[in-house]
């Protein structure tokens, strides 16, 4: 008997197969943790340079109004004025030379004028909102600032690395439970355990402001996901792929029973278990023509899709708004937009929503 005949009589998702679904889902929250801590573990913060002179400077012995202007007058001989001729915050990159910042400690006299030069003491960050990020911790600035994007393309090969390698073991070996009536709800409605991920993101970032906690605190919790290999069971369509019979049919009987039907009494599965499309490859996407025109098509509608979403979701801190409230909002506003796919997909089909949405888009952004 064939598994998908078996998946028939089992239900499309009967209370085994929700079990199981529930135990994968909860997986997804750490995934969404990981994928996007980058936004406050890498945060930018305003830096200066670490001036020397400055340090043994007091500005608490004036009263409140000689002591705001005296901290103004750091700040600038801390930092040069940015001009026309200079990019953008190319001032926390440099420095006045010792020699005018102790003429201007005594003279109040700060011009763009004087002589700069390279910081040559470190920097300092500015730790009102968070007290430490990679950034801050190994200088993470000026002629290095690109390390930190650097490494967040290197995490995003990783899971194309992944995407690819574990997509073709799912195709090979079968992890496939689910009946066909609720593959599309169950292939969205994981999603949602995504958006709960960034929403629990935004509040483990907002109470632990360090970035080496939060790094521990957002990875050690996933050790508990190794308790599910006792319970977890394995694939039976593995095992069939794998010519172990006798524990497919008993991982399949116990289904049986989770979900409260009966199989044939002369059930079991053999060696003309399965069907000739398990013998399909990758490369079997890209012929014949028409099949390999529709790789290409979706593959660039992922292309779209993830450099738009990972686009907005990693610049949510330069929204001009409260960090933690604009993840906050990014992540719960997936909620109703999976919920919306959900319905799309079952009135109009996949090709028409997904168009759809492309097209809305394009008009947004045109």
């Amino acid at each position: 008997m064939d598994f998908d005949d078996v998946l028939k009589l089992l239900g499309d998702f009967g209370r085994y197969q929700k079990r199981q679904y529930a135990m994968v889902c909860l997986i997804v929250i750490p995934v969404a943790i990981h994928s996007l801590s980058h936004v406050f573990i890498s945060a930018k913060t305003d830096h200066w340079c670490v001036v020397p002179e400055l340090q043994n400077f007091n500005c608490t012995n004036s009263d409140s109004v000689e002591r705001e202007a005296c901290i103004k007058i750091k700040q600038n001989l801390a930092r040069p004025k940015d001009d026309v001729n200079t990019i953008p915050n190319e001032a926390q990159c440099w420095m006045y030379t010792s020699e005018d910042i102790t003429e201007a400690l005594f003279t109040n006299n700060v011009s763009r004028e004087l002589d700069i030069t390279l910081c040559t003491n470190g920097w300092e960050y500015d730790t009102s909102q968070y007290k430490s990020t990679i950034i801050q911790e190994f200088d993470l600035v000026c002629e290095k600032a690109a390390k930190p994007s650097l490494s967040q393309s290197i995490f995003f090969v990783g899971t194309l690395v992944g995407s690819l390698v574990f997509g073709a073991l799912a195709d090979k070996f079968g992890t496939e439970t689910v009946g066909v009536s609720k593959r599309t709800y169950a292939g969205l409605v994981i999603e949602f355990f995504f958006a709960f991920g960034l929403i629990i993101m935004a509040g483990l970032a907002y109470f632990i402001r360090e970035w080496r906690t939060l790094q521990l605190v957002a990875s050690v919790p996933g050790l508990l996901y190794f308790l599910y290999i006792p319970f977890f069971p394995e694939s039976a369509r593995w095992l069939i792929s794998q010519k172990r019979y006798d524990e497919a049919k008993k991982i399949t009987e116990k289904a049986a029973t989770v979900n409260n039907v009966n199989l044939p009494t002369d059930f079991h599965f053999s060696e003309h278990t399965g069907k000739p499309s398990s013998l399909m490859s990758f490369l079997d996407l890209f012929r014949p023509w028409p099949v390999c025109k529709r790789t290409f098509n979706v593959m660039l509608c992922w292309i779209a899709v993830n450099i738009s979403y990972f686009g907005l979701s990693l610049s949510t801190s330069d929204f001009g708004v409260n960090h933690y409230i604009s993840f906050l909002v990014s992540g719960a506003t997936e909620i109703p937009a999976y919920a919306l796919s959900i319905v799309a997909l079952d009135y109009f089909g996949r090709r028409r929503s997904l168009s759809a949405t492309c097209y809305s888009v394009a008009l947004l952004v045109y």
